[in-house]
């Protein structure tokens, strides 16, 4: 090599990638690797090595985006049940630091190496017969325009995994970039960050629904700069209308923090809130509105944490216990300090909102997202009212 490499250990895997300590930030080195992203990789390979139990055969997955490899490496050298792994980078160092690690696996034999375009790379499976059964798209910024190769590449039943880190577009600084990229406007509020995985769902929805595939979601996340998603895809023109029920708008109110979903494409959405009555009224979408996490998936994948060998194994088991425990919640949060600075009233403790509304026959939890939010079914008054109470 003609930079500066060095050895590298994530998980049970040994891999090179540039001397980081030489460049500063990733994106300066001449070939592609974050660390910063092992707890995305590490949620990956669970969410993997779930969906290959809950099929229950050998897999092949693909990863088009590979960096210097690790995720692929990982893959191979971390899960069971794995039939092969096909790599690629389009950058030249990178692909050649891939060879170079390839060699450092004891089961080097299952998985290979391109240098090719994503795209072009990705269209190269989409003759018949279809082979991968899991496609993992990792981009620096925005996944969109990897999806239709992807679609078209996987089989009847498989599973395209998203990420995405363009979140001022995502998060509403830019919503008309956001329109072109995603297809819906994204908006600036306290609860941005599902709306911008509700947004790359929004779209995958619709470029593989015209491939006659449905979209299933198993599982959702961010993290501080970007978000994930993991979704199940079935081909299956009959199910079709099912996604279409799960599209719609978000309306938010920048008054008293209230807003509505609206699961039609063609509804009219008042102009003033129902709850304040102000004017100030902004709208998210069009965007999916269905669940973003499945609860028998993750009850499955903390089986399969018990049993898999992680650094951060506690971290990684109390993510996805709060995931499970959000599965069933509908669509956006509430962040309660907000809300109480808006009232001037001292935030109670979480845990007391949450038990009263339960009490009250309303669903609620905390959430990932944030730390100081919940979801819930309640709405904004009600909301409000809860909070009051507490403290008289």
């Amino acid at each position: 090599m003609n930079f500066p490499i060095k050895k590298y250990k994530e998980g049970k895997t040994f891999f090179y990638a540039p001397d980081l300590d030489k460049y500063g930030i990733p994106q300066n080195a001449p070939a592609f690797y974050n660390p910063n992203m092992k707890f995305n990789r590490d949620c990956s390979l669970i969410a993997i090595q779930t969906y290959q139990k809950l099929l229950n055969k050998n897999i092949i997955i693909c990863d088009p985006l590979s960096g210097v490899g690790i995720r692929g490496l990982r893959y191979v050298n971390e899960l069971n049940g794995v039939n092969f792994v096909f790599v690629n980078d389009y950058n030249k160092n990178a692909y050649e630091l891939i060879l170079r690690n390839i060699k450092l696996l004891k089961n080097n034999l299952i998985i290979k190496a391109f240098n090719k375009e994503a795209n072009n790379f990705l269209n190269d499976f989409s003759i018949l017969p279809k082979v991968l059964d899991i496609i993992d798209i990792d981009p620096f910024g925005s996944p969109t325009c990897f999806i239709d190769t992807a679609v078209r590449a996987l089989k009847k039943r498989g599973l395209i995994m998203l990420t995405a880190t363009d979140m001022r577009i995502l998060c509403g600084i830019q919503p008309k970039v956001c329109a072109r990229k995603y297809g819906g406007y994204s908006l600036k509020t306290n609860y941005c960050h599902e709306i911008a995985i509700r947004l790359l769902l929004g779209c995958l929805m619709k470029i593989a629904n015209r491939f006659n595939f449905y979209i299933h979601p198993l599982m959702s996340f961010t993290q501080i700069h970007y978000i994930r998603t993991i979704v199940e895809l079935i081909k299956n023109k009959k199910e079709i209308s099912k996604n279409l029920k799960d599209f719609g708008y978000i309306s938010h109110c920048f008054k008293c923090n209230g807003r509505l979903i609206f699961k039609e494409l063609d509804i009219k959405i008042p102009k003033t809130c129902p709850f304040c009555g102000s004017k100030l009224i902004s709208i998210a979408g069009p965007l999916w509105l269905g669940k973003i996490q499945d609860k028998n998936f993750l009850s499955n994948s903390l089986e399969i944490i018990k049993n898999i060998e992680l650094t951060n194994k506690k971290k990684i088991e109390l993510f996805f216990s709060t995931l499970l425990a959000e599965s069933e919640m509908p669509p956006t949060y509430y962040n309660i300090h907000k809300i109480c600075k808006n009232i001037k009233i001292s935030a109670p403790k979480l845990e007391s909102i949450i038990n009263k509304l339960h009490e009250s026959n309303f669903i609620a939890s905390r959430t990932h997202f944030c730390p100081i939010c919940i979801k819930t079914d309640a709405n904004i008054n009600l909301i409000i009212k809860t909070i009051k109470d507490l403290k008289t």
